[in-house]
């Protein structure tokens, strides 16, 4: 029971965390805005959400010193929700343009790739390291073309954390990748993945919100997942 309690604690905790940062987010845009519909700076609801971020990445670096080993039900099941989120996703997005064409088709293989993880982290197997190549690639894809549309956006809030979350998102499904090949660093996997889900969990009130569900629950439940040894 212990172990059980303490294999959790990672993921449930910053999940929790990045909950009241969504709510807070949420409140700011609801409450903290002037007559112009802009943010008012250095809000109260805007301080009190910084300070939980603070608190999100000290409890990370904290939970470094701690096993935090993904069960194999719950990292496919994560697995196979960040399959449908990007696949709903894509199909939704609009192709304005070349870069959004080439990141939307980049979707196309990660979905099967997914599931095969999927399965593979259900039997407890190693996956091949391309399926997590292919999400690394699309992740980029989609981060840089949302860029476009961030950095347009006057108000730091608008972009922060749903670009961090691309961002942790990307860097986390990288080392998976290294994993897969025996190349992999469990502790900075570990931190990118708790980081992608707090700022993936942060980022949902904003556009394309199935994404961020679904790439938190994929983040906080493939930790470090269990293989059968080779």
């Amino acid at each position: 029971m212990k172990h059980s309690v303490k294999t959790c604690s990672a993921p449930l905790v910053t999940a929790g965390l990045g909950g009241i940062a969504l709510a807070l987010r949420q409140s700011l845009y609801a409450f903290g805005t002037d007559h112009k519909g802009l943010l008012i700076p250095l809000h109260p609801l805007e301080i009190g959400l910084w300070l939980v971020a603070a608190v999100a990445v000290c409890w990370i670096l904290l939970s470094l010193k701690k096993d935090s080993t993904s069960s194999s039900f719950s990292a496919a099941a994560g697995c196979f929700a960040f399959a449908v989120g990007i696949g709903v996703t894509a199909l939704l997005a609009d192709s304005y343009s070349s870069l959004a064409v080439a990141a939307k088709v980049s979707a196309l293989p990660v979905i099967p790739a997914l599931a095969y993880v999927g399965l593979s982290r259900k039997s407890g197997n190693r996956p091949h390291f391309l399926c997590h190549g292919l999400l690394c690639i699309h992740l980029i894809l989609y981060t840089i073309c949302h860029y476009q549309l961030w950095s347009s956006h006057p108000q730091l809030q608008d972009a922060f954390f749903p670009m961090m979350g691309c961002i942790f998102l990307m860097l986390s499904a990288y080392y998976h990748t290294a994993r897969d090949v025996d190349m992999g660093k469990a502790k900075l996997q570990l931190v990118f993945g708790l980081l992608a889900g707090f700022c993936c969990i942060t980022a949902i009130s904003g556009s394309d919100p199935l994404f961020y569900v679904t790439g938190a629950l994929w983040a906080l439940t493939n930790l470090n997942p269990t293989t059968k040894e080779v």
